[in-house]
């Protein structure tokens, strides 16, 4: 359920390439993310294709004063700042029933999993992450899902 990036290098992008690049990187590597990295592979953020297809992307280039073609990895990043983190040291006591509640209560599809950097005392490197798509592939049952209502009826038929 774990994508130890010890075992498992991340894919990765620049800030400054395309979506459409970020899209063709993310098909080579088979992967529905990439890690954003900066200089001296900094994690800079997360940027997801389901993010990076809809209509969201319209919003970014209406929000940046650009065209939808000249939207960059950056503009449509997760900043790592906002992307829930645990420590490495606390996966011994955590199940992933755990995991799965965090995923719903906050609404995000992946935490990063910190532990601290081997040479720069005081700071932390990012050493792996929980993916809710993946843990929903692991255990055959949707973690993630779309809780808003469309109409009345279809917030009755979501309340018990």
């Amino acid at each position: 359920v774990f994508t130890d990036f010890k075992s498992k290098y991340p894919a990765t992008v620049t800030p400054e390439k395309s979506l459409q690049e970020a899209l063709n990187e993310m098909r080579l590597a088979q992967v529905k993310s990439l890690i954003v990295v900066g200089e001296q592979d900094s994690i800079l953020g997360l940027v997801c294709a389901r993010d990076i297809q809809g209509i969201r992307v319209g919003r970014i280039a209406s929000d940046n004063g650009v065209l939808i073609k000249d939207v960059t990895v950056g503009m449509a990043m997760i900043p790592a700042k906002d992307i829930l983190t645990l420590r490495f040291e606390q996966l011994d006591r955590i199940q992933v029933g755990h995991i799965t509640r965090l995923i719903r209560e906050s609404g995000q599809n992946y935490i990063f999993v910190v532990e601290p950097h081997p040479t720069h005392s005081g700071q932390t490197q990012v050493r792996g992450l929980f993916s809710a798509s993946r843990i929903s592939r692991q255990l055959g049952e949707q973690v993630t899902g779309d809780l808003s209502a469309h109409s009345l009826a279809d917030m009755n038929r979501r309340i018990p």
